[in-house]
């Protein structure tokens, strides 16, 4: 049962039929002025849509004025007038303000009005997931850089003491042997450095910066006609249909009582999401297959005794090659290799929301 104290006319005095259809007594004051009477009236419930001016006027009465404007001691919501295009809600709290609210998946709602024509208020909430990223991977190595091997040989039968005059670290036909040695090494090895992969990878797949989007109406104007704890607003149009809402501007921690369903969602954002660079650092580069072959004869020529090759740091029996006051070394450069470990590519940055709004629902 809903009480609605109304201001009658002093031409009608007497009774009135109320819309729970009981005769409530009116007094005229005296002197001929009129006193207030009182009619009572039970309003029935309602749900949501505008009235088809938008203005709160539904014929000869204006809904949301708490005026009984067609005279019929009903006012507002309570009017029978009222009902099919206004219903009452309960008051919302001090700082919120009743909205309808249409909410669906991000980019997936279309475009439209809200029931007085005036464009919807667009927020987003749930923020989005990190970007999806590539494997990073590595290349080739390139760029090795690779100290020279030294040959060096003896006279003796072993590689240590003096050395005589052959000393070959270049490419080519090195050092005419002026004597006869017996013994000769690799003194020291190639030395890798240096040197780089390509990185490929870490293209970022950036997923929708929030999970939902609201288009909001607020309902401005608010009638009587309802229980004292209520008032009468127009009744939602599809697809602003849904229950009625509250808004405040900001981030509330929590529902006002007899509200529920806190939703907090923002107007503006920034969205930096996307990867880390991918890299790569070699793991292990390498000189390898370096060689001196010696030759029987000056200027690299074979003689009767053919080559023989020095690899290693092992003393090695060049005797038959260092003979008869001839032989000669060509050095072969090594091969570099190696390999790379990737690095990078993780997600990085997010979604930073601004200028939230807090919702809560019936």
């Amino acid at each position: 049962m809903r009480i609605t104290w109304v201001a009658v006319s002093a031409a009608l005095v007497g009774c009135a039929l109320s819309r729970d259809g009981l005769f409530e007594s009116e007094t005229a004051g005296s002197g001929g002025g009129a006193t207030a009477a009182q009619t009572q009236a039970s309003v029935g419930g309602g749900a949501t849509a505008t009235s088809s001016t938008g203005t709160g006027q539904a014929g000869s009465e204006n809904c949301l004025d708490g005026v009984d404007n067609d005279n019929d001691m009903l006012i507002d919501c309570a009017d029978d007038a009222c009902t099919p295009d206004f219903e009452c809600v309960p008051t919302a709290p001090s700082g919120w303000q009743h909205t309808r609210l249409l909410t669906g998946d991000y980019a997936s709602l279309a475009a439209q009005p809200c029931p007085d024509a005036s464009a919807p208020a667009i927020t987003f909430h749930e923020t989005g997931a990190d970007a999806e990223c590539t494997t990073c991977e590595c290349g080739s190595i390139q760029g090795v850089a690779c100290s020279s091997a030294q040959l060096r040989c003896y006279t003796g039968t072993s590689c240590s003491g003096s050395f005589g005059g052959i000393s070959a670290n270049q490419t080519g036909c090195q050092a005419n042997a002026s004597q006869a040695y017996l013994r000769c090494t690799m003194f020291s090895q190639p030395q890798a450095s240096g040197g780089s992969c390509p990185a490929t990878g870490g293209v970022p797949t950036v997923p929708p910066p929030f999970t939902f989007e609201n288009h909001a109406c607020q309902v401005a104007d608010v009638g009587a006609g309802c229980d004292s704890d209520e008032v009468c607003v127009p009744r939602g149009a599809a697809p602003y249909d849904a229950p009625i809402c509250i808004a405040q501007a900001g981030e509330a921690s929590s529902c006002p009582s007899g509200w529920s369903g806190l939703t907090v969602a923002y107007e503006t954002f920034t969205d930096d999401r996307g990867c880390n660079a991918c890299s790569c650092s070699v793991s292990q580069a390498d000189c390898s297959g370096a060689f001196f072959t010696v030759y029987d004869l000056d200027n690299c020529a074979n003689g009767g005794d053919g080559t023989t090759t020095v690899s290693s740091s092992s003393c090695d029996d060049v005797t038959i090659y260092f003979d008869n006051g001839s032989g000669s070394v060509a050095y072969t450069e090594p091969t570099a290799s190696g390999n790379c470990s990737p690095g990078g590519g993780e997600p990085a940055g997010s979604v930073m929301p601004g200028t939230p709004t807090s919702y809560c629902c019936q």
